[in-house]
């Protein structure tokens, strides 16, 4: 485990789980005990057990005045861990949220940062789905509760989901991509306010990209020079009233 500034110096390195566990670290990062600095989260890759831990980002050391060190699920469960980190409750705490990974079953839990009591416990797929699920956190409503959102691992469908913190209430269900699609996704969240200049009416479900609209005069026009057309009823009127053309027209015809 390796931790970097951001000018890639390497402000510290530890084993979470020992020098000889090579099953992989799944990390996050998140204010377990509330002092207003990051900690470091972790848990074990396939082939180690359930094991969470939570380090103090400036020393490495376990973290003091949280939940630091637990089994998220029974100790003989060697599919590895994903987790993540939000304050499920609101209690200003950020708790730890885990899900098992590929051979277990989409079992995801979140746990108070305060005691370790479990907060939310529930299935996001079907309970014979052992694909794995990848697991992340964000406010999406704005409620004040961090909320849970989930992908299936490997064997499963682009199925993204979003739960409620509060209630498990489903605040987002959709395909990121083709049903059929089998790969299994990792997934992120956060919120972002982002202007749009212009949007497209929200009647339209397409717009051509080749086409756009400038709300702006060319500078090589001007409102000044604009005429209004002439209807036909002014062009008979003009030609009538020119002797000159009358006389055009019937000499024409051979008529003096």
């Amino acid at each position: 485990m390796r931790v970097f500034d951001t000018s890639g110096n390497e402000i510290m390195s530890f084993f979470p789980y020992g020098e000889g566990f090579t099953g992989g670290v799944r990390v996050d990062t998140g204010d377990i005990n509330g002092d207003g600095i990051l900690d470091i989260i972790t848990a074990a890759g396939p082939g180690g057990g359930p094991h969470v831990q939570v380090f103090d980002s400036r020393t490495g050391q376990l973290i003091t005045g949280g939940l630091n060190n637990f089994y998220a699920y029974a100790p003989n469960v060697t599919t590895g861990v994903f987790v993540a980190a939000g304050d499920v409750n609101n209690d200003g705490y950020d708790d730890i949220i885990t899900a098992p990974d590929a051979g277990g079953g989409p079992h995801v839990q979140a746990f108070s940062s305060a005691d370790g009591s479990t907060l939310q416990n529930f299935y996001a797929y079907y309970p014979n789905f052992v694909g794995g699920v990848r697991v992340e956190s964000a406010d999406l409503n704005q409620d004040g509760f961090a909320d849970i959102i989930t992908v299936p691992g490997s064997s499963g469908g682009p199925h993204t989901r979003a739960f409620s913190g509060v209630d498990l209430a489903d605040l987002s269900n959709f395909f990121s991509g083709s049903p059929t699609n089998a790969d299994g996704l990792f997934i992120a969240g956060g919120i972002s306010n982002i202007l749009v200049e212009n949007p497209a009416p929200t009647s339209a479900l397409f717009t051509n990209p080749a086409i756009t609209t400038n709300t702006e005069t060319p500078e090589d026009i001007t409102l000044d020079n604009l005429t209004k057309k002439k209807t036909w009823q002014d062009d008979a009127d003009e030609f009538f009233q020119s002797a000159e053309e009358i006389d055009k027209l019937f000499s024409g015809l051979g008529i003096e």
